[in-house]
């Protein structure tokens, strides 16, 4: 039985250091007391910063009112009658306001020809910023029922409390005496959009 030669680091035999050891046991790919080294890896995900705004095209306030029939519009040159108002603070330029209106309103009139209908206006803090005219070619009187909507973008409103008016003038291009009313409850709503950002 011959001897084992001595190693040269620690000058016994068999080998006793450690890194020796060591390295006899990585290259040994059968020895089941092996240990794989546990390496946590924290993941990192990139997010990119959100702007101060994060605003894009977000309907931010609302306001909205529901006037109960009927009312009747005048006669011009009568003063308006008012169907509903609205009001929304607006805190930056570049905001916009979408108004809509749901209008049910009748004409009641007799043997009578020609156009008759409402003139609807929109005011903001007094100003008319909108204005249709919604009509009927009438040639024999008798009752009409009919539902005028309205959707308009207000698209430079002031910035502070603003104020929305709807209003309606009775109008007829001929003939005589006729009454226009709602003849259900008006909706007119406004809704505060913040601009796009880039």
């Amino acid at each position: 039985m011959g001897v084992k030669p001595y190693c040269k680091s620690c000058c016994s035999s068999p080998c006793c250091c450690p890194i020796k050891k060591e390295n006899k046991i990585r290259n040994n790919p059968s020895n089941t007391n092996t240990s794989n080294p546990t390496i946590n890896v924290n993941p990192v995900i990139n997010i990119p910063p959100t702007k101060a705004n994060g605003e894009r095209g977000l309907l931010t306030e609302f306001d909205g009112s529901v006037t109960p029939a009927p009312i009747t519009i005048t006669e011009p040159p009568a003063d308006p009658v008012t169907l509903g108002t609205v009001r929304l603070f607006i805190d930056d330029l570049t905001d916009r306001v979408l108004l809509q209106a749901t209008i049910p309103w009748r004409i009641d009139l007799e043997d009578e020809t020609g156009l008759f209908g409402p003139i609807f206006r929109i005011l903001r803090n007094g100003d008319p910023i909108f204005e249709a005219i919604d009509t009927l070619q009438i040639t024999d009187g008798f009752c009409f029922n009919r539902i005028t909507s309205i959707t308009f973008l207000d698209e430079n409103p002031p910035l502070g409390v603003v104020t929305y008016t709807l209003t309606a003038l009775r109008f007829c291009s001929e003939g005589g005496p006729f009454t226009v009313s709602t003849s259900a409850a008006t909706t007119f709503t406004a809704s505060e959009i913040e601009g796009n950002t880039p």
